[in-house]
């Protein structure tokens, strides 16, 4: 159960990053590049995959392998995404110069967490492991599509940024509400219980 405990909270910080650094990518390097950076928002974009596939490979190898003991499997899994790093750049770099290496840097981590879910395939279940990302899932795709309509009603520029992050963030919130998602329903009932007890205690000082 702690292992689904881990992948909510990564899940849960993770894919509104990642999606949501995808939607305001655009503006991003409107804002803080211009055209001094030609074709940097496919970069962006493909970068920000790594968030969550190494948020994932994360819980996998360090809480999970490391703690069971199975340091040769975990070791494996990090030299095979070096190796396939190497041999992937030897091919695209050439081609596609900092875009070549990033696709390079995604597939390598994406082969690490492949193959350390392969070695856990006994411990993890994919329906358990599936919940932990659903609700996040929906709730940034809704936040990406207001993120898109922004970008197309308002010319981009660091203001504009601002404004998708802080709106992105509220209706991913707003979202993880309307669909009750234990994590977040929780959370929010954790920080008001603190915030009472600490209101108790001003009082009573």
């Amino acid at each position: 159960s702690m292992i689904y405990k881990s992948f909510t909270f990564v899940n849960f910080l993770a894919f509104p990053m990642t999606i949501g650094l995808i939607g305001i990518s655009n503006n991003f390097s409107v804002a803080f590049f211009a055209n001094k950076f030609d074709g940097i928002t496919p970069i962006l974009i493909i970068a920000c995959l790594l968030i969550i596939i190494i948020g994932w490979s994360n819980v996998l190898g360090i809480q999970v392998l490391l703690p069971m003991r199975q340091d040769k499997q975990f070791s494996f899994s990090t030299i095979l995404g070096a190796v396939i790093n190497f041999l992937i750049n030897l091919i695209v770099i050439s081609r596609f110069n900092a875009l070549g290496a990033i696709i390079s840097c995604v597939l390598s981590e994406i082969a690490v967490t492949a193959v350390q879910f392969y070695f856990l395939r006994k411990f993890l279940s994919f329906k358990m492991f599936a919940k932990t990302f659903l609700n996040p899932l929906m709730s940034s795709f809704v936040m990406l599509l207001v993120l898109a309509a922004l970008d197309f009603v308002f010319t981009a520029n660091l203001f504009l940024v601002l404004v998708e992050i802080a709106i992105g963030g509220l209706v991913y919130l707003l979202m993880m509400y309307l669909l009750k998602d234990k994590f977040f329903i929780n959370t929010l009932k954790s920080l008001k219980n603190k915030f009472i007890v600490k209101g108790n205690q001003n009082e009573k000082v």
